[in-house]
Formats: C-alpha cells, sequence, structure tokens
C-alpha cells in the first residue's frame, strides 16, 4: 500500500526514506507523540497529539474525498436503521479513531440522541479492518469504520455489507513533519506529494495502491475543531477520558 509512495518519494526527492510501521493505532500513536518518526500519515486526533507532543506540523492532507465515519451492518441483519442498534454491539478500531469511533460518536450524540457506552455494547478491535470483518463474520451486530478501508475490502465482503449511517466530514487526514527535518526536505517532500495525480502512469500507480484521488495543502489551523471535540471527551467523568488528552 504505501512501498509505491515511499519508492516515489525517494526518487523524486532525492532523500532516502524509509517505510516504519506499528502493530496497532495506540502503537503508533505512541511513538508519534515520543517523535520517532520523520514524517507521519495519521488520522486527526494522532495528530493533534504530536504536534502538542512532539512537534509535528501538518503540510498536506488528502484531497478529493471527505473524511467521514460510517457506520456498517451485515445485509441479512434485519438492522435499517440508526435506531435499530440500541443494545447491539458494534465494533471499532479504537476509541481515538477519529472518524470511525469519534465523528460516529458525537453524530449518534447530536442527531439520534444516542450514546454508544450507554446504549450499546462497544467493542474496540485494534483495527478498521478488524472491525469490518467482525460485523462480516457476524462476530458483533454492528462496525464504525472510515469509507475508504471499507470500499478497498474484497468484493465478497462488500457485497455482504450495508451502510446505515454516515458522519459529517472534518479535517482530512494529514502527512506531517518533525521540527528536525530540515525546511527543505519537507518542501521537496511535499511538492512531490502534492504533484500525484492519476494522469501520469507514476501518479496513477502510487494513488491507486493508497486508494486515493490525489493530495492538498494542510495547516495546522484546520485542526482546531479536531482539538475542540478532543477537550470535551477528555472531561473526568467521559468514557476513555484519558485517551483524548492530547496536550
Amino acid at each position: 500500500m504505501f512501498i509505491p509512495l515511499v519508492n516515489y518519494l525517494t526518487e523524486k526527492t532525492g532523500i532516502k526514506i524509509d517505510f516504519a510501521v506499528a502493530r496497532d493505532f495506540k502503537i503508533y500513536q505512541e511513538r508519534m507523540e515520543r517523535g520517532e518518526y520523520d514524517i507521519t500519515f495519521s488520522n486527526p486526533f494522532q495528530y493533534i497529539a504530536a504536534n502538542s507532543r512532539a512537534g509535528y506540523k501538518a503540510f498536506a492532507k488528502v484531497a478529493g474525498e471527505p473524511f467521514t465515519g460510517i457506520i456498517l451492518v451485515r445485509n441479512d441483519s434485519g438492522i435499517k436503521r440508526i435506531e435499530d442498534l440500541k443494545g447491539k454491539t458494534i465494533a471499532f478500531a479504537y476509541p481515538t479513531a477519529w472518524a470511525a469511533a469519534v465523528q460516529t460518536r458525537k453524530w449518534l450524540e447530536d442527531k439520534y440522541s444516542i450514546d454508544y457506552y450507554r446504549d450499546m455494547k462497544p467493542l474496540f478491535v485494534t483495527s478498521h479492518d478488524s472491525a469490518i470483518l467482525s460485523v462480516y463474520a457476524r462476530m458483533v451486530d454492528a462496525a464504525g469504520a472510515i469509507p475508504h478501508e471499507f470500499y478497498t475490502m474484497d468484493e465478497h465482503i462488500k457485497n455482504d455489507l450495508v451502510i446505515i449511517g454516515e458522519t459529517p466530514p472534518h479535517p482530512q487526514m494529514p502527512f506531517a513533519y518533525h521540527p528536525r527535518v530540515s525546511s527543505i526536505a519537507v518542501l521537496k517532500i511535499k511538492n512531490a506529494v502534492m504533484l500525484l495525480d492519476k494522469s501520469t502512469p507514476e501518479g496513477k500507480k502510487v494513488l491507486e495502491a493508497l486508494g486515493r484521488n490525489g493530495f492538498e495543502s494542510a495547516n495546522d489551523r484546520e485542526y482546531d475543531v479536531v482539538r475542540k471535540l478532543a477537550d470535551e471527551y477528555s472531561k473526568n467523568g467521559m468514557p476513555y477520558a484519558q485517551e483524548f488528552r492530547w496536550r
């Protein structure tokens, strides 16, 4: 998925770039907050925490698609409406998986007066893929995920699932750089990322591997809406309050 991008950036910038992975959301976020990566691609909450604790700065973000959360059920489950989810088990990657879990949480509260910690049974399964596969395998009644992960699933999985709800959008997933990276290197990487276009053979190869349409410029202030919601959920007494403390 990311290897074509890494190879492309190395070739275009002349900077040797190595790809580093983490086992799950939590480990990746912890490493970001310690400043272990030079360049990151993350969800908005991981970004604001890494910005606060390690100084990362956003420079580009996904373009051409909204950053939303979706709720999936099996098409033979009998669940037709959001209100039918009361009392049901729903899988998410992690409490701070921003679009899938957090935007969904806020949307359910605001639009349906449903608190999924009170009215449903949330189950955290470490990745979006695991959440989707859990509902596909009938291990849970529903899953919160992001459209990108769902649409890149195998056809036989997608054919058995249906989206019954989608949240309003938030700022898209950003690329960010650590302060130790030189301004010249950041500019080279940003320019290379922004030049990716499906109209060129190399751009098409990289973007199709990522399942993306392209990237556009980003800045830190765009993510203030994320900070505001994280602050709301970090108050004492809130479920997983500590997980939302990004400062």
